[in-house]
């Protein structure tokens, strides 16, 4: 964030890597990789170095229950067909949201993906990208961060209007992300209101 100098984020890229093992001889690289995400615009001028602490929750956890949920109906309401074998699913919905920030009194959900797509930029256009998240569920999963970020919001913030204080939801696939071409390796997408509101009542809503 804009809250840590360089000398520090090398310091925390050392410590991660070797908490995870990498080879020192990728320590250029993922400082590189690093900075370039940082500074990388997302969308219109928002970027993750210009974001504060205060501005900021890292994996959020979310853990709510569902009950006699229609699958086909929640993949339908937001234009996708089931892939799966199920139809009805109960118990809890349980997971961790990447980030999500504020800029400019609106809300963005972030997810970070390190899927391989290709050796090259053009294997992360807005197509490619639109093919994996729909292949990959991810255009659901998206649906239920928003769920959740909108329940935990509302707790917090009864007055929040989605409308004026949503700003979207950002997937970011690191291996897209093209210093000289801003928003590469970055898919978007910003809901419409009515759909979140069937999709909230399919999921069981807490209003």
């Amino acid at each position: 964030s804009s809250d840590v100098c360089s000398s520090d984020l090398e310091a925390v890229v050392e410590e991660q890597m070797q908490n995870v093992g990498y080879d020192t001889k990728w320590r250029s690289y993922i400082i590189g990789l690093v900075n370039s995400v940082l500074s990388h615009f997302l969308v219109e001028d928002v970027t993750l170095s210009k974001i504060k602490n205060s501005d900021r929750l890292v994996e959020m956890e979310f853990n709510f229950p569902i009950n006699n949920l229609d699958a086909n109906k929640l993949f339908d309401t937001i234009g996708l067909a089931n892939n799966s074998n199920t139809s009805i699913i109960k118990g809890f919905m349980k997971g961790f949201v990447d980030l999500i920030f504020r800029k400019d009194g609106r809300y963005y959900i972030l997810d970070y993906k390190s899927n391989h797509l290709g050796d090259s930029y053009s294997s992360y256009t807005r197509e490619e990208l639109t093919h994996e998240m729909r292949n990959s569920n991810y255009i659901l999963q998206y649906h239920i961060y928003l769920i959740a970020f909108l329940r935990f919001i509302k707790i917090r913030k009864p007055d929040f209007d989605y409308e004026r204080e949503f700003g979207g939801v950002i997937y970011l696939f690191l291996r897209g992300v093209n210093a000289d071409e801003a928003e590469s390796g970055v898919y978007f997408h910003r809901p419409d209101l009515e759909v979140i509101h069937r999709f909230d009542e399919l999921m069981g809503s807490s209003n």
